[in-house]
């Protein structure tokens, strides 16, 4: 799975609230994003780019044609999109599952649990602490050793 993006992610949460909150004054439309292009087209292809990302993904899914294209494609972005169709992409099961795993925290408290481990594991028990360092020393104390002898 490839990292989502942030302006990816933010498709997938207006999707959500469009589709499951069911708040249809959402669209997905470049006006609603920070792209990168200027060119009102480009910001068209630019966001297609990401929505077929997505859709590679299994994170979206489209009816076909969801944007009207032109006769010329896009190096940059590998299409020819002039006009959306935004209310023919939906999210799949997989992207509500990803949201609502945003939403309820789960992957932020299974981080925040991480870093809670790590910092028990050092201020609960400072002895493994001395441990783990003592090895480390003597470790590059023999390999300091071996370099100098050799």
């Amino acid at each position: 799975m490839a990292e989502i993006s942030k302006l990816q992610l933010k498709i997938m949460e207006d999707l959500y609230k469009r589709d499951i909150e069911n708040i249809q004054t959402i669209r997905i439309q470049p006006d609603q994003y920070i792209l990168n292009e200027k060119d009102p087209i480009m910001q068209i292809r630019e966001l297609i780019y990401y929505i077929d990302l997505l859709k590679a993904e299994d994170f979206v899914e489209v009816k076909e044609p969801y944007y009207i294209g032109s006769d010329s494609i896009s190096m940059d972005y590998l299409n020819n999109a002039v006009e959306i169709h935004d209310r023919r992409i939906k999210l799949s099961n997989l992207g509500i599952q990803y949201v609502e795993a945003i939403k309820n925290g789960w992957l932020l408290s299974l981080n925040h649990k991480i870093k809670h481990f790590f910092q028990s594991f050092l201020y609960e028990h400072p002895y493994r602490l001395m441990i783990t360092h003592g090895l480390v020393f003597l470790l590059g104390m023999a390999i300091m050793w071996l370099i100098y002898n050799l």
